[in-house]
C-alpha cells in the first residue's frame, strides 16, 4: 500500500515548483519523467516519491537508497534477491554487482510490495513477497 503524500509536502512541492515551471502541465510532465510513471496530479504521489521530487528540486541531486537494500551475505534469501537485481541488469558499473541504490530506491516505490521497509528489517514472509515480484519482472523483461 503506498503511502499517502503529506499536506506539508503538496505545500513544499507546490512553493519549490513556483519558480521552476511555468505552468502546471509543465511541473506534471516533469514529475512524470522523474518517476518513469504517468502523473495527473501532485496528489498521485507517494510520501517517497514526493521526498524525492523535494531533494532533487531543491539539491539537484537524486536521493540515495542504498541502506534500504543493505543485505547479509549469509542469508540465502537476500543473496535471491541481489541475483534478481543482476537478472534485471540494476548493476552498479563500478563494481559490477548489483546496484544497491536502484534496489534500494525499487523497495521504497510503489512497485515493490513490500514498501518502506529495509531488506534487512523484512520478515520471511515480506522477502517472499519480494523475490516473487522481482521473479515476475524478470520474467517480463526476458519474454
Amino acid at each position: 500500500m503506498m503511502t499517502e503524500i503529506e499536506p506539508r509536502q503538496i505545500q513544499q512541492i507546490q512553493t519549490i515548483c513556483a519558480g521552476k515551471f511555468s505552468n502546471r502541465d509543465e511541473r506534471l510532465e516533469f514529475f512524470s519523467e522523474f518517476l518513469f510513471r504517468e502523473v495527473k496530479s501532485t496528489k498521485d504521489l507517494s510520501r517517497n516519491e514526493a521526498d524525492d521530487v523535494i531533494t532533487y528540486l531543491t539539491t539537484g541531486n537524486v536521493a540515495h537508497y542504498t541502506s534500504f537494500a543493505l543485505f547479509d551475505k549469509n542469508n540465502p534469501r537476500h543473496m535471491k534477491i541481489l541475483s534478481l537485481a543482476r537478472e534485471l541488469d540494476w548493476i552498479d558499473e563500478k563494481t559490477g554487482y548489483a546496484d544497491l541504490n536502484r534496489l534500494g530506491g525499487w523497495f521504497r516505490s510503489s512497485r515493490c510490495p513490500v514498501q518502506d521497509k529495509k531488506l534487512k528489517d523484512m520478515n520471511y514472509e515480506d522477502i517472499s513477497k519480494v523475490i516473487k515480484a522481482l521473479e515476475n519482472m524478470v520474467k517480463t523483461k526476458w519474454k
